[in-house]
């Protein structure tokens, strides 16, 4: 492993830093927004989601060429901290430990993500159900039961795992 290598895997765990925090916030503000149902700050929110998510895909790619790269000069693994551990040095070392932290930040996004999804799966849900009801005349349709529409048979979910 060069120091050339070595110096540009330093660059990108600066920028995969950043762009990681960046969207946590952004993901973390998102949530706000749900919840305030402001429809204004959610549009914002979601262009810089989506600003955010672009620049992971271009952080994606620059890893796998690092990847490629550290293969290439003769370096075994098949991530960027199985291949910093073939040689135990100081820098390489702290690049691991940055490598792991932005892992479990990465475990936060994840987080940050499905809380939104779980959200907008259950609202929309629930708009459905009352969009339905409405096309009815206030009935469930018969295509799906016989029996009214109670509050309780309408507020039941799944609990999802993200590790699942």
């Amino acid at each position: 492993m060069t120091s050339a290598w070595l110096d540009e895997l330093t660059r990108f765990t600066q920028v995969l830093d950043q762009s990681q925090q960046a969207l946590l916030a952004v993901l973390r503000q998102r949530r706000q927004s749900l919840q305030r149902a402001t429809v204004l700050e959610l549009e914002r929110f979601n262009e810089a989601g989506r600003q955010s998510a672009q620049r992971l895909q271009v952080l994606s790619v620059w890893r796998q060429r690092l990847i490629a790269d550290a293969q290439r000069d003769g370096d075994h693994g098949e991530t960027l901290v199985e291949i910093l551990a073939n040689e135990v040095t100081p820098a390489t070392e702290v690049l691991r430990g940055r490598l792991l932290l932005l892992q479990r930040r990465f475990a936060e996004v994840q987080r940050e993500a499905w809380i939104e999804w779980v959200v907008t799966q259950r609202s929309s849900a629930y708009y459905a159900e009352i969009l339905d009801l409405i096309a009815h005349g206030g009935r469930m349709s018969p295509v799906y039961t016989d029996q009214p529409l109670t509050p309780q048979a309408s507020t039941g979910g799944v609990v999802l795992d993200a590790a699942a």
